[in-house]
């Protein structure tokens, strides 16, 4: 190579990784200026750069004059990215807000590791108080995340709320929300259908290099997560309007379990209405509001009566009043 007999008995590894450590030191810099601080010559030093650039580095050509200039971004560096001062403070600030896991606590410990005051690092984990750890789940949910994200098929060990023991499943994992309670949304291989699963209720997941990822489509998905309640999806599809007290709309408008379809002012409070697959999610949170919804869906108005009725029948009859109305009739 045209490189190494130029460099005699330095090797041309060696002399790569000088001249990055110096483009990256200045971010900027003319081409004699960085030969002169490696210690080689300026065509060996335009050798090296243009083959970095042609390996993919983002490295910038340009003259001034008659000097050649070469440069990087700011923040690149060779397969990563440096984060330094705000920067830094404002990733661990964002890993601090999630829920214990041991991806997010391994890169909690390389901040830690290269933070320039051990200071901030505690200040920042005593200002800020994460959700309570989810155990394995956290862990599976990461694994997860890169099925989604690298679009290859995994096999799942699941056990649905229905089974006794977890089950293997073949699926392609098409979203995972993350906000609480997280659910993934995937499609079943076996089912041909989209399902979703709770991380908690995972106990393993293979990458299946056997079988190809099917990606379903965009609207498809939509659909899906608009009819999911707070992560459960197994009911019929129904509509469902109510109406909320108006002294009790503050609080419930912030505590829906669903997105509405609709939200309509009326006399003495709000009307909502709802299409999703929630049912028995929508059914327990709307024996919780007791009298402070009127059901106009008469099915669910007769399923929230039924839970309310087995509630109480579960006390003993303890806290049945003669107010009770089966769900705020």
């Amino acid at each position: 190579m045209v490189i190494e007999r130029r460099m005699g008995r330095r090797s041309a590894t060696e002399t790569v990784g000088r001249v990055l450590k110096v483009l990256l030191e200045e971010r900027r810099i003319q081409q004699s200026e960085l030969a002169r601080r490696v210690g080689i010559d300026a065509d060996t030093a335009r050798r090296v750069l243009g083959e970095l650039k042609e390996s993919g580095a983002p490295i910038a050509k340009e003259t001034e004059g008659r000097a050649v200039v070469w440069s990087v971004p700011d923040g690149w560096f060779p397969n990563g990215v440096v984060f330094e001062g705000e920067s830094a403070s404002t990733l661990l600030r964002l890993l601090l807000r999630l829920r214990p896991s041991r991806e997010r606590d391994n890169m909690i410990e390389r901040i830690t590791d290269a933070a320039s005051s051990a200071r901030d690092v505690r200040s920042a984990k005593s200002a800020i108080v994460a959700p309570a750890a989810a155990g394995e789940s956290e862990d599976w949910l990461g694994e997860l995340e890169r099925a989604a994200i690298g679009r290859y098929a995994v096999r799942v060990r699941y056990q649905a709320a229905s089974e006794d023991e977890p089950q293997s499943r073949l699926c392609s994992v098409q979203r995972v929300v993350t906000e609480r309670p997280a659910f993934v949304l995937v499609w079943s291989h076996k089912s041909q259908a989209l399902r979703n699963y709770r991380p908690e209720r995972v106990s393993g997941v293979t990458r299946a290099d056997d079988v190809a990822f099917i990606e379903r489509p965009e609207a498809e998905i939509a659909e899906a997560l608009g009819e999911s309640v707070n992560g459960y999806r197994g009911g019929a599809l129904d509509e469902l309007v109510f109406v909320v007290r108006e002294d009790c709309w503050g609080w419930a408008k912030d505590n829906l379990p669903a997105k509405p379809l609709r939200k309509e002012r009326i006399p003495g409070g709000r009307r909502v209405s709802m299409r999703n697959r929630g049912g028995d999610v929508l059914v327990r949170w709307l024996t919780g509001m007791a009298d402070r919804v009127t059901i106009e869906t008469e099915s669910v108005r007769e399923a929230v009566r039924d839970n309310a009725r087995r509630a109480l029948e579960a006390t003993g009859g303890l806290f049945d009043t003669p107010n009770t109305r089966g769900g705020g009739e």
